[in-house]
């Protein structure tokens, strides 16, 4: 008797997984429906939907962007790009409807020359994923500790061993500095979302106003303040105060519904 309830719980925990799979599987088909029928509003709202449920895929996102390129949301295109690239930083096809996308902004934050040497550091950056990063220090901690174990507990002289393990600390550090950054770049980075808004020098209507932002533009969140957000131009370096409803997170964790 037991066996046959744990029989028939597994096989309708089987059937319920099926049926949620061919539902999700069936909205995703829904939003594509849209995009080639021209109904990108649509399409935009059943990708929210999907992300908002929790399925949160580079795909998802790329589709995202293209419905909101298409539409004429280039912070909203521009915004899912760089999320898919925060899964697959090397997806060619998200990093060329990137550059589309930001060739199409009405105005750039480009007060100031770009630095080369941080231009370079930053694509260096964007070569690997969070989850490779982790896996890399991950592992070289792995080799660190079988090298320390072989030479120092088992007595096993390793040649160069030493060398090797200074090198592999080395690397371990460097991959646990960018696993920070990259860390800190997800939950700091963000962009502006509507056509233009005014950055303030304080969280109030009534603060004068810096400078305008406008849609695409990436910015830094120094903090928030209710309503508020204080953010850094990436580029320019000003710094003010917008209205939340003007900026998105590349977070997209923290966006789920």
């Amino acid at each position: 008797m037991r066996k046959n309830a744990i029989f028939m719980i597994s096989c309708f925990l089987l059937c319920a997984s099926v049926v949620a799979g061919a539902e999700s599987a069936g909205t995703f088909q829904d939003a594509i429906d849209h995009y080639e029928n021209g109904e990108y509003a649509k399409a935009c709202e059943v990708f929210e939907s999907l992300i908002g449920g929790g399925a949160m895929t580079d795909n998802i996102f790329y589709d995202l962007g293209n419905s909101y390129l298409r539409i004429g949301r280039i912070g909203k295109a521009i915004l899912n790009y760089e999320r898919v690239l925060v899964l697959s930083p090397r997806d060619s096809d998200a990093l060329s409807n990137l550059s589309l996308a930001r060739s199409l902004m009405k105005r750039r934050d480009t007060n100031v020359p770009e630095n080369p040497l941080r231009r370079e550091g930053t694509h260096l950056l964007a070569l690997l994923s969070i989850g490779e990063v982790a896996v890399g220090m991950w592992i070289c901690l792995l080799l660190i500790l079988s090298l320390t174990f072989v030479h120092k507990v088992k007595r096993i002289k390793v040649y160069g061993g030493d060398i090797y393990l200074v090198a592999l600390l080395v690397l371990f550090f460097s991959f646990m500095g960018l696993f920070r950054i990259k860390i800190e770049h997800f939950h700091k980075t963000a962009f502006i979302v509507t056509p233009i808004a005014d950055m303030r020098y304080g969280p109030s209507e009534e603060s004068a106003i810096v400078s305008p932002v406008y849609d695409g533009m990436k910015v830094t969140i120094l903090r928030q303040d209710g309503s508020w957000c204080k953010i850094r131009m990436n580029e320019s370096h000003q710094s003010g105060w917008v209205k939340t409803s003007h900026i998105e997170r590349i977070n997209f964790i923290t966006t789920r519904k």
